[in-house]
């Protein structure tokens, strides 16, 4: 009896010694990345960049046209009249970037559908993206049916992400357009100078 006491003590110890042996490795455990949240981020960071962005070209444009100090209009897409299931159809899709004390604060995106046959027939959406405050951007639908409306904040992740999305492309191409109209002033004005310079 007392030989096998002496052999559990023997295991006991042993066991101990192994399991001191065996290094700690919880500390490198490292939980997965919410890829989700990371996308967020990441698109947060690039729609400020281009918020910044515009902010510098709308500083550059006012001296030309005073009138656009607190709003701009840019035409993005205006289609012909085209046919879709037996209707003839026309898009229209413009951005209207709202400033205050020399800040964006709204981005408008609106886009029209009309229906050449039908003239009571229509579709019209307006997404208000409200900068910085996301969550009080809102999308409005009106056709028909009637009116909707609904704030970014009870999208899903899912839909919110697209939302943000969309409007991180449409900076994109409103910092384009906005270039391109800094050049046409610019150019306008270089030319009024070369002909007053005609003496």
């Amino acid at each position: 009896m007392k030989f096998i006491s002496y052999l559990c003590l023997i295991y006991t110890l042993l066991t101990i010694s192994i399991a001191s042996e065996v290094p700690n490795t919880s500390y490198l455990y490292t939980p997965e990345p919410n890829e989700e949240k990371s996308k967020f981020v990441s698109l947060e960071q690039s729609i400020s960049n281009k918020v910044f962005e515009i902010e510098k070209l709308h500083a550059r444009i006012v001296p030309y046209n005073r009138s656009m100090r607190k709003e701009i209009t840019i035409d993005n897409h205006i289609t012909p009249f085209t046919r879709h299931k037996h209707e003839t159809i026309r898009y229209e899709k413009e951005t209207v970037l709202i400033f205050s004390a020399n800040k964006l604060t709204k981005v408008k995106i609106i886009s029209r559908k009309r229906f050449l046959n039908d003239n009571t027939k229509f579709l019209n959406k307006k997404f208000i993206f409200v900068y910085p405050d996301y969550d009080y951007s809102s999308l409005a639908v009106d056709n028909l049916d009637g009116h909707s409306l609904q704030y970014l904040k009870f999208f899903s992740e899912k839909n919110k992400l697209e939302a943000l999305q969309k409007v991180d492309q449409n900076l994109q191409e409103s910092i384009y357009k906005l270039e391109v109209l800094l050049l046409k002033y610019q150019k306008r004005r270089s030319s009024r100078e070369k002909q007053k310079l005609d003496i």
